[in-house]
């Protein structure tokens, strides 16, 4: 069985296809949907869901909320007394959600789909995989949480379509206009930013709230006492919610300040007041909106909405205006995503091939001299997407040159967003100008980057899959068992991959897999967190390029 997984800021869902229909797969509660929260309780206990949302109020400290924000980061999360890499956080979560799927259907879960927002970066997917391979899935497939809102749709729905899908999360904002004819799809734009989300209009509402309060009670610290902080954004977000439905909503705390007169706060927010606040935010993903439109050349017949922030009656409002169409309304915004992710599933586990075609989201070039940057990859590009572009030495003898890879709309290196670093060595001696270097990029399916720079001239080459892992930190404590837990996965990941390879690796190459896998089982086996860093990079470089040699091998030989 292969199930679809939401993973979520603010709460996740997963989902199986069941007769040819995609359906939400209960967790152990019987809810539909499962908070995107884990915690350490001070015994050391591991809470994840609903058992970890309960208890933020008393256990701020101990609880990490909206972990996807941070995806692709390298600095850890704090967790009471332990340390927790991001990935290693969400692991968690899709642990949760494997389990009550193993449980609702009573079968081992292996395999799953899982979605990220279309404007997620190369390193903040692979991390998201890597997530579900610490989990204890094979992640068959990265797919673009509005591609999977579209599926959703299209699955019960034939006719020919332009659709636009609005994806307005707890965290991010995604908004990416699809053609669909015969079932098959077509991403024609996408637009985004991934620090524009619900959690940021809770923000705003907080602020309001403590502006009224703090005037009132001038002895308390609303922001920095995390108990207080933690029970008034609860509040907060139960208001934002209600505000979707009613004209106004009530924040209250009663019993603060302690004394022999503890004061009994009470705030009232109107629906209009909020709009105001949060007007700013939701016209920047109106103008999202527009610029996609104007990448795809097309206008949309169809308005789908997903994600829990999208409820909010001035999106529906602003997006009429734009787009002249009211939002399909069969649709649950909540739910779509892991749903459009179940029909995927189903159709790998059918064997049948894929019926969409993604874009990069982003352009993907590298520095040239001057701090510039020249693009390989334009935006939009359908995926698998190919690109090459030529270059050569700057100064007399160069026999290496380093390729910085960058992703980003400018065409400055300090605008973007740094891939990664590599070396390409035996370049052929001569002066300045002459040697002909080749770089090609290459995007698979699930948005990973792969990375070749070839010497015409001597034929020496450097491929690698890219991976942001700039200077980790020390490692120590429980933060160290994650790294060594990170490893031996890693190590187990290298050994089948390279089984499969068979001999389509050469004897150098294995020859080098065998020291880097003797290294990573003696780091684990107690040398330092340095040690370990340095060979978690080496794997995933490794594991990169297996994985290129077999998709290579997939293409020669079908």
């Amino acid at each position: 069985m292969v199930i679809g997984i939401d993973l979520g800021t603010t709460n996740s869902a997963a989902a199986f296809l069941e007769q040819e229909q995609p359906t939400i797969i209960p967790n152990d509660r019987g809810n539909r949907i499962t908070p995107s929260i884990v915690a350490v309780t001070g015994s050391g206990e591991l809470l994840v869901g609903e058992a970890a949302k309960n208890q933020a109020m008393i256990n701020p400290g101990g609880t990490a909320t909206a972990v996807k924000r941070s995806m692709g980061s390298t600095s850890p999360l704090k967790l009471g007394n332990r340390e927790m890499l991001p990935e290693v956080v969400s692991a968690e979560i899709l642990r949760k959600l494997k389990s009550d799927a193993e449980a609702y259907l009573g079968e081992e879960i292996k395999e799953a789909v899982i979605t990220v927002p279309a404007y997620f970066t190369e390193p903040q997917r692979r991390k998201t995989k890597e997530a579900g391979h610490l989990a204890g899935l094979r992640i068959s497939r990265i797919i673009n949480e509005p591609t999977a809102a579209a599926l959703a749709y299209a699955s019960s729905c034939g006719k020919s379509r332009n659709i636009m899908v609005y994806d307005l999360g707890g965290g991010t904002f995604d908004v990416t206009i699809l053609s669909s004819s015969d079932g098959h799809f077509r991403v024609l734009s996408s637009c985004g930013d991934n620090k524009l989300g619900g959690i940021d209009f809770d923000q705003l509402l907080f602020q309001e709230v403590v502006r009224d309060f703090s005037r009132r009670a001038p002895s308390v610290d609303f922001e920095g006492d995390p108990t207080l902080r933690q029970q008034l954004m609860e509040q907060v977000e139960r208001a934002k919610i209600e505000l979707s439905s009613r004209e106004s909503a009530s924040i209250s705390l009663p019993f603060i300040g302690g004394g022999t007169s503890p004061l009994h706060l009470a705030f009232e927010i109107s629906r209009n007041r909020f709009n105001e606040l949060i007007r700013p935010f939701i016209e920047k993903t109106v103008s999202l909106c527009r610029q996609a439109m104007d990448d795809a050349k097309v206008r949309p017949d169809t308005l789908i909405l997903s994600g829990g922030s999208s409820r909010i009656p001035l999106v529906r409002s602003l997006l009429g205006e734009l787009t002249g169409l009211r939002p399909e309304n069969r649709i649950n915004p909540e739910e779509v995503v892991a749903l459009g992710a179940a029909v995927h599933a189903g159709m790998i586990q059918d064997g049948r091939k894929s019926l969409f075609h993604d874009v990069t989201p982003l352009p993907l070039g590298v520095e040239i001299e001057g701090g510039n940057v020249v693009t390989i990859l334009e935006k939009n590009s359908p995926l698998p997407a190919v690109g090459k572009q030529h270059f050569t030495t700057i100064c007399d003898g160069q026999r290496s040159v380093e390729i910085h890879v960058l992703q980003g709309n400018s065409k400055r290196v300090e605008a973007n967003t740094s891939l990664g670093r590599f070396l390409l060595g035996g370049i052929r001696n001569g002066c300045k100008g002459e040697p002909l270097i080749e770089v090609s990029f290459r995007v698979d399916e699930d948005g990973i980057l792969h990375a070749l720079a070839r010497d015409v001239d001597t034929g020496s080459l450097q491929h690698v899959t890219i991976s942001r892992e700039p200077n980790p930190p020390t490692v120590s404590g429980n933060f160290e068992t994650g790294v060594r837990d990170k490893v031996l996965h890693l190590v187990d990941r290298v050994k089948q991959e390279r089984r499969r390879a068979g001999s389509g690796i050469d004897s150098s190459f294995e020859k080098e897999i065998s020291e880097i896998l003797v290294a990573a089982t003696e780091a684990c086996a107690g040398n330092g967190g340095k040690d370990l860093n340095s060979c978690r990079i080496a794997l995933e470089t490794v594991l990169g390029e297996i994985e290129a040699i077999l998709r290579d091998q997939e293409l020669k030989y079908g």
